[in-house]
């Protein structure tokens, strides 16, 4: 079941407090289509566990500042490696 979308990303729910961030320009069955864990804080705000080599886990204030993180790294990956998702940030 997928709760919300944004484009291309979807938040995939694996329960009350956490969701996958996937792509689904990319194939089910293609590891590079988890782009993120991402957590509720029972603080607040949203931590989220990137899958790209070199990106550290990160806070935000909500998920569309989940997405709007991810679409910014995912552009960045696009330049750095030639589209190639499985490669490392720059």
């Amino acid at each position: 079941m997928i709760s919300a979308d944004q484009g291309r990303l979807v938040f995939e729910p694996l329960g009350e407090a956490g969701w996958r961030l996937c792509d689904t320009d990319v194939d089910a069955a293609d590891a590079a289509r988890l782009v993120a864990y991402v957590e509720r804080q029972s603080g607040g705000g949203y931590e989220a566990i990137w899958m790209w080599t070199g990106i550290l886990p990160s806070i935000h204030a909500s998920r569309e500042d989940v997405l709007r993180t991810a679409e910014m790294l995912r552009r960045r990956s696009d330049v750095d490696t030639g589209g190639n998702r499985n490669g490392a940030l720059g």
